[in-house]
C-alpha cells in the first residue's frame, strides 16, 4: 500500500510538473515568424507556421488543414501590413477564437515603394526608432501597399517584433516570464551582433554604396539600415512576368547606375531573369533568401538568414 501511495504522490507531482504542463498552442503567419516565436517561447510553446519553409507568402492560398490547425491555437501571430492577404477569410473561415498579435505594430514601417527605380540616397542608414513605441494596429491606416511589409530584413526591427512576442507570450502564461525574458535577452544579444558584424562588413568591403538588382521589392528595410541600393525589375509582388515597360526601365537603371550583378531569390524562379542576365552581361550573384526559410541547414533560421544573405552581397562587391 505505501508503495502505491508513493507511486500515486509521484504521478501527481509530475503532472503537476511545468515541464510537462500543457503548452501554449501558437500558429504563426510564415516560417520567419515562426522560428522567431519559437526561439522566445522555447519548450513552453508547440508552434506551426501557416506558410512553411520555401513556400511562397505572396501566392500561398491556405487550406482546410489551416484552417483546423488555427482553431486549436491559442494565439496566432501575424507579421502585419497586409502581408497575410488571406488573413481576414482563414480566421473567418476556421472559427479562431484565440490572441492575435501583429508584431508590425512594434515597429515603425517605411512606405511601400512599388516604383522602386530610384536613386535616393540610403547613406544615412539606420534611423533611431528606439522612442517609437508599440502602438494599435488601427492608428497605422495601413491600405494595400501602404507600407512594405518585410520588416524582417532589419535585425533591430526583429528585436523589436521579438520583444513583442514576448510579452504577448507572458500575457498568456505569466509563470513562464522568467523563461521567456531570458530567452529574449539571449536573442537579443545575437541579433545585435549580427546587425554590428553586418554594418561592419558592409563598411570594410566598400567605401561606396553597392547597386545590385533583385526580382521584387523585399530588400527596402536591408536598404534603409545599411545603405545598399536594391534596384528592382518588378513593380509588384509576383504578379506575373515584367512588362516591356518594366523592363525598357531596368536597362536603362543598369547603365546609369552601372549594375553588374543580379540576385535571384529562394521562392521564385523565372526564366526571363536568367535570359535577362545573360542578355545584359550581368553577373549572377546567387540567391538571396528573402521570404521564406529553408528546410535544409543553409538558412533554416532567422539569424543563418541574414547572415547568408550579407555574405552573399559581400561576395559581389568588386
Amino acid at each position: 500500500m505505501k508503495r502505491l501511495i508513493a507511486l500515486f504522490s509521484t504521478l501527481c507531482l509530475l503532472t503537476l510538473s511545468p515541464a510537462l504542463a500543457k503548452k501554449l498552442n501558437v500558429i504563426t503567419s510564415f516560417s520567419i515568424l515562426n522560428n522567431i516565436t519559437e526561439t522566445i517561447g522555447g519548450e513552453r510553446i508547440q508552434s506551426k507556421a501557416i506558410i512553411g519553409a520555401n513556400q511562397n507568402a505572396h501566392t500561398y492560398e491556405p487550406t482546410p488543414y489551416d484552417f483546423i490547425d488555427l482553431k486549436k491555437a491559442d494565439l496566432f501571430i501575424i507579421n502585419g501590413l497586409h502581408f497575410e492577404g488571406w488573413l481576414t477569410r482563414t480566421v473567418d473561415a476556421s472559427g479562431f477564437n484565440g490572441g492575435l498579435l501583429d508584431v508590425s505594430t512594434a515597429i515603425t514601417p517605411l512606405p511601400a515603394d512599388p516604383d522602386h527605380h530610384h536613386d535616393h540616397d540610403h547613406s544615412g542608414h539606420h534611423d533611431d526608432h528606439d522612442g517609437h513605441a508599440a502602438h494599435d494596429h488601427e492608428n497605422h491606416d495601413h491600405e494595400h501597399g501602404e507600407f512594405d511589409p518585410h520588416i524582417w530584413q532589419s535585425p533591430l526591427n526583429v528585436i523589436k517584433m521579438a520583444d513583442a512576442i514576448k510579452q504577448e507570450l507572458i500575457a498568456l502564461d505569466p509563470e513562464g516570464k522568467a523563461h521567456y525574458e531570458a530567452n529574449f535577452e539571449d536573442y537579443q544579444k545575437e541579433l545585435l551582433a549580427l546587425d554590428k558584424w553586418t554594418r561592419d562588413s558592409l563598411k570594410a568591403k566598400s567605401n561606396r554604396a553597392p547597386h545590385f538588382l533583385i526580382l521584387h521589392n523585399s530588400f527596402q528595410y536591408f536598404e534603409h539600415e545599411y545603405g545598399v541600393h536594391f534596384h528592382t525589375l518588378m513593380n509588384s509582388h509576383f504578379a506575373g512576368e515584367p512588362s516591356a515597360g518594366d523592363l525598357a526601365e531596368t536597362m536603362t537603371l543598369i547603365k546609369k547606375n552601372n549594375i553588374t550583378t543580379l540576385f535571384f531569390e529562394n521562392i521564385e524562379a523565372s526564366r526571363l531573369l536568367k535570359n535577362l542576365m545573360e542578355d545584359l552581361k550581368l553577373k549572377n550573384g546567387g540567391i538571396l533568401y528573402s521570404d521564406a526559410l529553408t528546410k535544409d541547414d543553409t538558412a533554416n533560421s532567422y539569424i543563418k538568414l541574414f547572415r547568408r544573405n550579407v555574405e552573399t552581397m559581400l561576395n559581389s562587391i568588386d
